[in-house]
């Protein structure tokens, strides 16, 4: 995966590279994979950044379109649906990254183009003919995304390490929201915190706009939890069910590198696992294969799957590679709370 990282001085002061550079590195090896940079007066991103040409030129009028940068992390998976209906765009081509449909969904729909993307992602887009930045994070929240605003610099990222990295930002927790976190409190305002005080977290499915005056966090994406489904018989929601399912798997297998699942004795991961294995042998996998791994439970214990990946290794004629578990849950405890920022007891009582 890739992290993203960001800072803009909406008052146009210029940025100190040097001390960007830390931020960056705090991105982490998900940061490093494949990372760019581009730095431009006061603004700075880093991750996979597309820039749009127009925006390298002084001169961008008022009515100029495509005076835009944006930095994305993640996948896009209407990727083919988004292709076809950009593919007029002049940054578009068959062979163009995530990151320049992006930019070009927004300099085609504007404020409304997240809605068109689906996946999981970090993003942001600077405007400099409209002098704004716009964040974004997936409609579910798979991709974590952080934010803070001191002394007239606007900073984002993908975790809060990057962020703690600049200068004169220090590492103090939020008790209220340690507190709530121990006591299972889950407060009205849990989504838009971390564990850091004064580091905020942008919700799921929502769209932060910056301007040198406010920032004005926007929902793009709620459930519509009244939508109803009527179908002529029971099959047909199976079959309604296998269709969208297997799209989805689709999706997520798009990779230059084969792909591997986590494979359990459970219905779920089996059920994946089946449906890519099928997706490859008939030609239809945006990838070259489709590797399981499974996490070999200790023999005779509740976590002894063997039984169930032998019978999923015969229904799919393909080998599942053994990985033995490591014992000692406290003994990695310690790199679990460092990458994931969070205090991680829920783990503890699982």
């Amino acid at each position: 995966m890739s992290g993203i990282f960001g800072c803009w001085y909406a008052g146009r002061q210029p940025l100190n590279r040097a001390a960007l550079l830390g931020c960056v590195a705090g991105l982490g090896p998900e940061g490093r994979d494949g990372i760019g940079q581009w730095t431009d007066g006061s603004i700075s991103l880093a991750g996979t950044v597309f820039i749009s040409p127009s925006i390298r030129a002084p001169d961008v009028s008022a009515s100029q379109v495509g005076s835009t940068a944006c930095v994305f992390g993640g996948r896009l998976d209407n990727r083919e649906a988004l292709f076809r209906t950009l593919r007029d765009h002049p940054h578009v081509d068959s062979d163009c990254q995530d990151v320049a449909l992006v930019a070009a969904a927004y300099e085609r729909f504007g404020d409304t183009f997240v809605e068109h993307l689906e996946g999981d992602f970090a993003l942001a887009v600077f405007d400099r003919r409209l002098n704004r930045l716009l964040v974004a994070r997936d409609r579910l929240g798979l991709r974590p995304l952080c934010y803070t605003r001191t002394g007239g610099a606007f900073l984002f990222a993908s975790n809060a390490k990057s962020i703690l990295a600049y200068p004169g930002i220090r590492a103090v927790p939020d008790d209220a929201m340690l507190a709530d976190f121990v006591l299972s409190f889950i407060s009205t305002d849990a989504e838009t915190r971390t564990f850091f005080e004064g580091i905020h977290s942008l919700p799921p499915g929502h769209v932060l706009t910056v301007t040198p005056e406010q920032l004005i966090v926007r929902r793009y994406f709620a459930f519509d939890t009244l939508q109803q489904i009527q179908l002529p018989a029971w099959p047909d929601y199976v079959d309604a069910f296998h269709e969208l399912f297997t799209a989805s798997v689709r999706n997520r297998l798009r990779s230059a590198a084969p792909v591997a699942v986590a494979v359990s004795g459970g219905l779920d991961s089996a059920y994946i696992f089946c449906v890519a294995q099928k997706l490859v042998r008939e030609g239809r996998a945006p990838c070259p294969a489709v590797l399981g791994f499974n996490y070999a439970g200790l023999p005779g214990t509740p976590s002894d799957e063997r039984a169930f990946v032998h019978d999923l290794e015969l229904a799919c004629g393909t080998p599942i590679e053994r990985l033995a578990q490591r014992p000692g849950f406290m003994k990695t405890a310690g790199d679990s709370v460092w990458h994931t920022e969070s205090p991680l007891l829920d783990g503890l009582d699982r």
